[in-house]
């Protein structure tokens, strides 16, 4: 039965692909009728472009998790997955969003929809496995309930890893764990281990920011120099796409980075573990693993979203910006459709594509260090590129969240107009550079 956990709580993302592939089709045919070729072709691109690299993270975590398969096997899959993974998934995307060839709008539908799908799939088995009543109770007393402790202190993977069995390093706190397993405070650390090494990552930031900053002068030393060499590139980072107006969201954006960036990398630092890999799950519910540091982390960018959107536009204006900004008899007509997809994108599908996305990754690539690591010393020769290539990984992914946060951002700015008048003197002049 252990065997068949893998294939079974993948079954919903085997669905999913199917149906995503449909809804994209569909949409894909529909808004280039409707809107325009451009955006039907940008929303299929995205969304094939999101298929494919769904896909290849499913395939990642089968070959993983199945346990029929040799070392030697487990390792050829990994190599191929991740051959096709980085060069060609990632090229394949900065071609898409570099060439500026589909508008922005088509590229986030579709890459989103595979979001509005797994989501659909999981309701519809939630509202067809139980009496609505009854579910909502069992979540509940679930969501409530302590989360048992490991049942022997010689289990390293610990309940956390057993929704998927995905392998998993052990840590500090689980060593921890299986010393003081009897004594309150080992289950108690055990049930708060994510909480734990997300307070060393905010107490590694604060401790080295104090230190770069704490004597500031006109001649930085070494410390100081490199905190404004950091923070001076970033600014230019997030100033290059949403104008001198980035300048206000750098702080917000420069933290977001920081953190994740760092909660991605401490987990490949032996006896600690990545913040952004923990999850729950909750008996009954049909999503197998709910995490609880990615999804706070979209939910502060949905907020910190709409407020920006709020305050920059006001309340009419940020109604009309869901409302696709209407001007027209064509625009009037669509716009009901356009504000039910703004509102799925803002409180659903942007959150949980950022969130899963981001877990994702980093969760394959612990997961795959774990397998090598456990492997010994003889394949150390293996262990050290795949190193490498999770340093990247760890970069890529902390800088794709705060990219993708930043135009999530530029999004809902007001357009600057620019409208050319002529003074007295006949110099054409630009009412948007004022």
């Amino acid at each position: 039965m252990k065997e068949k956990e893998p294939a079974d709580n993948m079954a919903l993302l085997g669905n999913c692909l199917a149906t995503t592939a449909v809804i994209a089709c569909g949409t894909a045919l529909m808004t280039g009728v409707v809107i325009g070729q451009r955006f039907g072709l940008g929303v299929g691109m995205s969304a094939a472009w999101s298929l494919i690299n769904l896909a290849l993270l499913r395939e990642l975590v089968r070959v993983v998790a199945r346990s029929g398969k040799s070392a030697g096997q487990k390792i050829r899959g990994i190599f191929f997955i991740l051959l096709l993974k980085f060069p060609l998934l990632y090229g394949l995307g900065y071609v898409i969003l570099a060439s500026r060839a589909f508008p922005l709008w088509s590229l986030l539908l579709g890459f989103s929809l595979w979001i509005v799908s797994f989501l659909g799939l999981a309701v519809w088995q939630v509202m067809t496995g139980a009496v609505t009543g009854l579910l909502l109770s069992g979540m509940i007393k679930s969501a409530l309930a302590v989360e048992e402790p490991i049942t022997h202190a010689s289990e390293g993977h610990g309940v956390h890893a057993a929704a998927l069995d995905l392998p998993e390093l052990p840590n500090l706190v689980t060593l921890f764990n299986r010393f003081f397993y009897h004594r309150t405070i080992g289950p108690l650390l055990h049930h708060w281990e994510t909480t734990v090494f997300s307070l060393v990552v905010i107490l590694l930031l604060t401790g080295t920011a104090w230190l770069c900053t704490r004597r500031l002068a006109l001649l930085p030393s070494k410390a100081q120099g490199a905190a404004e060499l950091l923070a001076g590139g970033f600014e230019q980072f997030v100033c290059g796409i949403l104008g001198p107006t980035g300048r206000d969201f750098t702080p917000f954006l420069g933290t977001l980075f920081l953190y994740i960036w760092i909660s991605n990398l401490i987990g490949l630092v032996p006896l600690m573990k990545s913040p952004t890999t923990g999850f729950r799950s909750i008996q009954g519910f049909p999503i197998p693993m709910i995490p609880i540091t990615t999804i706070p982390l979209a939910v502060a960018v949905f907020f910190y979203v709409q407020y920006t959107a709020i305050r920059r536009r006001g309340l009419i204006g940020y109604i009309d910006h869901l409302a696709g900004e209407p001007r027209n008899f064509f625009t009037y007509l669509v716009a009901p459709i356009m504000f039910i997809l703004h509102v799925l994108g803002e409180v659903l599908t942007k959150p949980l594509s950022l969130s899963f996305r981001l877990f994702g990754n980093i969760s394959s690539e612990d997961a795959v260090v774990a397998v090598l690591v456990g492997m010994g010393f003889g394949f150390l020769l293996v262990e050290f590129p795949i190193l490498w290539l999770a340093l990247i990984l760890s970069t890529v992914q902390a800088v794709v969240f705060t990219l993708l946060s930043t135009i999530y951002i530029a999004t809902v700015l007001p357009h600057e107009h620019e409208e050319e008048h002529t003074n007295e003197k006949g110099v054409l002049t630009h009412a948007g550079n004022h």
